[in-house]
Parts: C-alpha cells; sequence; structure tokens
C-alpha cells in the first residue's frame, strides 16, 4: 500500500486498505473497472490486491486546486511498475467500452451528483455478477447527493449485501442476479 499513499488523492489510507480488502472479496471471474482514477492512488491500490488487469474510465475534468490537476500520463507516471496491468479509458464513465460483458469489481469515485450516480449504476449494474463487488467513495456528508442513491440502489436491493463501511467509503457484494 506504500506506492498508493504517496500518490496525491483525497482517499485516507484506511479506505485504502479497506478498497483493496473489497477487490480482493470478489467471488466471481469479471472485468475490474475503476470509474474515476483522477491522479492514480486508488489504482494503485486495487492494483496491489489483484493479480490481473484493471481498467479505469476517467474524463480527468475534475482537478481539486490542493492537488493539482490529473491526465493519462500523470497516472501512468504515478503508477511505475503497476502500469503493464492498467489500461485507461478517457471518456464517460456512464459508458461501457467495447468488450466489456461481465463486471466482477466496480469503484465509483467520480462526478458527486446523483444524476450522474444514477447513470452510472444504471449503465454498469447489468454487468455485475453474482459474487461481484462495487465500493463507492464519497458517501458521506460532504457530498449530501450520494447517499440516498447509494442506500436506495444497493442498500435497498435484496440482492445486494453491504459487506463494509470505512470513512466515506463502502462496499457491497451482488448476492444474485443485479
Amino acid at each position: 500500500m506504500t506506492a498508493a499513499t504517496l500518490i496525491p488523492g483525497k482517499t485516507t489510507e484506511a479506505e485504502l486498505w479497506f478498497i483493496a480488502w473489497s477487490a480482493q472479496a470478489v467471488q466471481c471471474d469479471g472485468a475490474y473497472v475503476e470509474l474515476g482514477c483522477y491522479q492514480g492512488r486508488t489504482t494503485a491500490a486495487i492494483l496491489d490486491a489483484i493479480t490481473g488487469v484493471l481498467l479505469s474510465i476517467d474524463n480527468f475534468t475534475y482537478a481539486p486546486p490542493s492537488l493539482g490537476p490529473s491526465n493519462q500520463q500523470t497516472v501512468c507516471k504515478h503508477l511505475g511498475r503497476l502500469a503493464g496491468r492498467w489500461h485507461c479509458a478517457v471518456g464517460d464513465s456512464t459508458e461501457v467500452p467495447a468488450g466489456i460483458a461481465e463486471v466482477a469489481f466496480l469503484f465509483i469515485d467520480t462526478d458527486h451528483r446523483a444524476i450522474v450516480l444514477n447513470a452510472e449504476l444504471d449503465a454498469w449494474l447489468p454487468l455485475m455478477q453474482p459474487g461481484s463487488v462495487i465500493v463507492l467513495h464519497d458517501y458521506c456528508d460532504r457530498h449530501p447527493e450520494m447517499a440516498p442513491v447509494i442506500d436506495q440502489r444497493l442498500g435497498g436491493d435484496l440482492n445486494w449485501e453491504r459487506i463494509g463501511l470505512e470513512g466515506a467509503t463502502i462496499a457491497f457484494r451482488c448476492g444474485g442476479p443485479a
């Protein structure tokens, strides 16, 4: 986890450990996908936890003043030795790239508006397999539109079991058809 903690970002070290644990909690086959990689902090944590390849999708438009801008080249520089196991699609988090039919792990840390999160869930939930895990960052008062959507769409769905919460990061496992 040391590599991840050296990369700029707002995700705490405890949340990074939780995200990594969640990636290892997957009980099915399928793609590992991250929506929103910013500068690669969570990307490195996920890659440290898995043996496969991670697809990150980001439009690279979010740049908190305290952390600076991000782009695909910055993330590649931060990932160093992990870059060969990571593919980046620059684009919209609601558009599923061709070739992705089943998802085993989905991490979401993008736009914090309900309309965007709902569109992401509409696009990606049908691809989640029984035993898959979805992790969402910014489940907190700082982003008040996130929790109601998460509580309704995942917490209120009997096919999804909450498997943990660390700081502002929450995880669910799919127990049946998504």
